[in-house]
């Protein structure tokens, strides 16, 4: 297994891990407590073409498979992850694993490029999702989205950017961070989505600052641990 993905348990104590095999999205089922594995390949759910980690530092963060698997009170699984396109996909199983709906895109209509893609479920039916997207030129921003028919074949997403347009947390195009590790860089690998009690929804983004504190919304990194990025955190009302 090559794994970029996280594991669910469900409610009669089965193990699913979701993971990339090759290019191909794929899930992992243990009815036995890990002692014993069955592996299926998630229909329709091609992957881009992994061969080596500095794919993911230099060529495209999608490479790199988040939380994308999340399982709800009954027992169904809800599959969301980036297609080669860099379109967040989704699916569904009602059948602890053994079949899908057919995969469809979740990403607002006006996003053309998605980096990661994350997901969380409230009760059956009812999804939360974030991802960073670019809609034009190369600036990035943070959404989130929510489902209250995601088991339809059909469901749709309602939502937004957590950030003012004019605003975007990466002006210049996503920056997944590895080029600039082994000079003490950051890393950004991780988006989080969560329902609180009230039912609203919110999710942690980083925005990368402008460097300088001497200028117009610049910042100082040494007063940040040498950092260039800004924690974000969105919410998504109910009303």
């Amino acid at each position: 297994w090559v794994i970029f993905g996280n594991g669910v348990v469900g409610p009669d104590g089965s193990v699913y891990w979701v993971f990339r095999r090759g290019a191909q999205l794929a899930l992992a089922i243990s009815r036995d407590e890990g002692t014993t594995w069955q592996l299926e390949n998630v229909p329709n759910a091609p992957l881009l073409g992994y061969f080596n980690i500095l794919q993911v530092g230099f060529v495209n963060p999608n490479y790199v498979i988040g939380e994308s698997l999340s399982i709800d009170a009954q027992g169904n699984l809800y599959l969301v992850w980036p297609d080669p396109q860099d379109r967040l996909r989704f699916c569904v199983s009602r059948d602890r694993g053994l079949t899908f709906s057919e995969p469809v895109v979740i990403s607002a209509p006006e996003v053309k490029n998605v980096s990661y893609g994350m997901a969380t479920v409230k009760e059956p039916g009812v999804i939360a999702i974030a991802y960073y997207g670019r809609s034009e030129g190369k600036a990035h921003h943070g959404y989130i989205a929510e489902s209250r028919d995601a088991l339809s074949a059909e469901p749709t997403f309602t939502g937004g950017t957590v950030n003012p347009p004019d605003d975007p947390l990466y002006p210049h195009g996503f920056k997944v961070g590895y080029d600039k590790m082994l000079f003490g860089g950051d890393l950004n690998e991780i988006v989080h989505v969560r329902y609180a009690p009230s039912g609203d929804i919110f999710a942690s983004f980083n925005k990368r600052m402008r460097k300088g504190a001497h200028k117009k919304g610049g910042w100082d990194a040494k007063q940040h641990a040498n950092s260039r990025l800004q924690a974000v955190l969105g919410r998504l009302e109910h009303r």
